[in-house]
């Protein structure tokens, strides 16, 4: 009896040692030499009848603990929903930290004022004890995972070090991993977490697949290694201690090489992650000099960057502003960038995203179509000629009877301030939008326009092909009537002496900034034959004889030869054929040899010209003479090869200038027909 009450007591002992264990360290832990660490799964396949007492009730005790620690699976880990943007938004988050780090809060940046909004508050005591320690110092380096759209951040906590770890809107936090030190640009590379800080470089990989540890406990029983730092190559220099900029995104170039892109003060810092689209070691650093400003002392600190759909943008702590990368020449290492928007001044942040978000597209209006004869024109600056200045102003305006022209508007050159002008305009019949040919100082792009928003691109003019660069200052432009833009550009092989055509305009989304949207090539060259500055004017008109369909213009010459295409089948357009101009006896201004003619309209319809065409030239608008009268054309004879004017009233001396009328008058304009005949 005695044996058997001692045996008894042995068991409770037993058991209640173990019971101590698991509560002392939970989730099926045990304290040995006083620290917890996990076992592994037991099975025991001997039979039980060929177990002693003390074995079943050891057995017994095991798969009491076994049982416990599964049951608690779901405890140990959390469930960390993902981010939710809606589609197509422009949401640019970021992360920032109070100055006595009392506070950490995720807001968005409002991308037209600067100014930010708050999304979350996180709960910095979500992991402390009744004695304040394992408090959440900050949150950096955060980014969205492209591979399962939940968001992780490098996050310190007070005596415990730095983690990666997954947040929701919800405020659920899971460990995923230990970080090394202070974290603070980050971004995803298929599924691949590139983070880096004051200095070192380290990939986390397969994130996605890893578990979140509800605790730090359970992340340091799960005997975890940090992430590890890749050595880098900068200027020939192997290290492990590289500052590479504040914050991460990836860059992308036109033939899909794949980097990550950071900004340290005034030069842009490139680690290449693929080429050709194939994934790559990261090995290098590339430093590319850009034109950003910079603040007192030579420095300025970028902490939050973004990718929106393919474009690369920035912003500065100090307010100084919200940037994008315009174009990257790799050859040569030179960056461009240009001001969007303002950013209020912000410390210890960090930029992300979502996946597929896109700059907010712009709602353009449609031209008010109250007048008959528009033109736009470009004046000032600091230099000579205008249009090659970015400090000029660019102006809307009509033709009166008088042979005046009034403002509409000045072009808002806010999301453009490097825009150095417009030409080649026209009004698309299928959204009776305004679209003109915007020479930018990084690029060459097709754009549209209104007095609010000012420019908003469409398409990109300037690609690479390789052995060449398609890029030119084009003046002439109309739309038929189907709605195709057709283009001619200035004399030169970088683009000049081709006719371009672009259907569908209409349905491509304007926008703030170059993406991936605006650089899909959707400009048709067309090379059949040559038309040079000889066999082209500087402003088209579009005229039918029977099935016949005409783009007319007049040629820079001193005899006013009239340039006809025959664009009947758009997708072939016929050679130009010079025609012979009938009483327009137009003589070139005193010191000049020939006449350019830089505006022509075809007069709506429901106005007082209905569907009559007319066209004016160039004439410098600081000297007093009217050189120009408005000449209309009243017939083109493609048999006798002739096209026969008019006299039709004065038109107001302009320089790079270009016509342009609705299809359909709005009635109720002033445009009424004093002078014009």
């Amino acid at each position: 009896m005695k044996l058997l009450q001692s045996w008894w007591l042995f068991w409770f002992l037993v058991r209640a040692v173990v019971v101590r264990s698991e509560s002392d360290c939970a989730n099926g832990e045990i304290a040995s030499d006083g620290s917890c660490h996990v076992f592994g799964d037991y099975a025991g396949n001997k039979a039980v009848d060929d177990m002693s007492e003390d074995m079943r009730v050891e057995l017994l005790q095991r798969d009491l603990r076994l049982s416990n620690r599964r049951s608690e699976l779901a405890v140990d880990e959390v469930n960390v929903k993902p981010w939710t943007c809606a589609a197509g938004t422009s949401e640019a988050y970021q992360s920032t930290t109070a100055d006595d780090n009392s506070w950490t809060k995720i807001k968005v940046m409002n991308l037209i004022s600067g100014e930010y909004g708050e999304v979350l508050d996180v709960d910095l005591n979500k992991f402390s004890s009744e004695k304040g320690k394992g408090k959440i110092r900050s949150l950096n380096a955060c980014a969205i995972n492209d591979a399962d759209d939940i968001l992780y951040c490098a996050v310190v906590i007070y005596d415990k070090g730095t983690f990666l770890m997954a947040i929701d809107q919800e405020n659920n936090m899971g460990f995923v991993n230990k970080l090394l030190g202070f974290r603070y640009a980050a971004t995803f590379y298929k599924g691949d977490y590139y983070v880096s800080g004051e200095a070192g470089f380290s990939v986390v990989r397969g994130v996605k697949d890893l578990k979140k540890f509800a605790t730090f406990t359970n992340l340091h029983n799960a005997n975890l290694q940090h992430e590890g730092e890749y050595p880098l190559t900068l200027d020939g220099v192997s290290s492990t201690e590289f500052g590479l900029g504040a914050d991460f995104a990836l860059w992308k170039s036109s033939n899909s090489d794949v980097y990550l892109a950071a900004v340290k003060d005034k030069d842009l810092k490139l680690i290449q992650l693929a080429k050709d689209g194939n994934p790559v070691a990261p090995t290098s650093v590339k430093t590319i000099s850009t034109d950003l400003e910079m603040g007192p002392g030579g420095t300025r600190c970028w902490g939050a960057a973004w990718n929106f759909k393919g474009g690369l943008y920035i912003a500065a702590d100090d307010g100084k502003g919200f940037y994008q990368l315009n174009t990257l020449d790799l050859a040569n290492g030179k960056a461009f960038f240009e001001k969007k928007g303002e950013a209020n001044e912000i410390d210890w942040n960090d930029g992300f995203t979502c996946r597929n978000s896109s700059m907010k597209d712009p709602d353009i209006k449609e031209v008010d179509c109250t007048h008959s004869f528009y033109q736009v024109t470009t004046i000032g600056g600091t230099g000579n000629p205008p249009e090659s200045k970015s400090d000029s102003q660019t102006i809307i305006r009509h033709l009166t009877p008088s042979g005046k022209y009034e403002t509409d508007f000045t072009v808002n050159k806010k999301f453009f301030p490097k825009m150095k002008s417009l030409n080649a305009c026209a009004v698309n019949p299928r959204d009776t939008r305004l679209y003109c040919f915007m020479i930018h100082e990084d690029y060459q792009a097709i754009a549209t326009i209104d007095k609010e928003t000012g420019p908003a691109l469409v398409a990109q003019f300037d690609k690479d092909f390789g052995d060449r660069r398609r890029s030119k200052e084009c003046f002439a432009a109309v739309f038929d009537e189907n709605g195709v833009y057709w283009l001619w550009c200035g004399p030169g092989s970088m683009g000049g002496d081709i006719l371009y055509s672009v259907e569908n305009l209409a349905d491509k989304k304007p926008k703030t900034g170059l993406d991936e949207d605006v650089k899909k090539d959707c400009i048709t060259e067309h090379k059949e034959y040559t038309y040079g500055a000889d066999s082209v004017g500087a402003d088209f008109i579009i005229w039918k004889v029977e099935k016949k369909t005409y783009l007319v213009s007049i040629v820079e010459s001193k005899d006013n030869d009239v340039s006809v295409i025959d664009i009947t089948t758009a997708s072939k357009p016929g050679k130009p054929e010079l025609y012979k101009a009938k009483n327009l006896d137009a003589k070139p201004n005193e010191g000049e040899t020939k006449n350019t003619w830089g505006s022509a309209w075809t007069a709506p319809s429901k106005g007082p010209y209905e569907k009559r065409s007319f066209f004016t030239r160039d004439a410098d608008p600081e000297k007093e003479e009217s050189q120009g009268k408005l000449y209309e054309m009243t017939d083109l004879d493609p048999g006798a090869k002739t096209a026969t004017f008019k006299e039709a009233g004065d038109a107001e001396n302009a320089r790079w200038h270009d016509g342009f009328a609705c299809q359909t008058k709005i009635l109720g304009g002033i445009d009424e027909p004093k002078k014009m005949r």
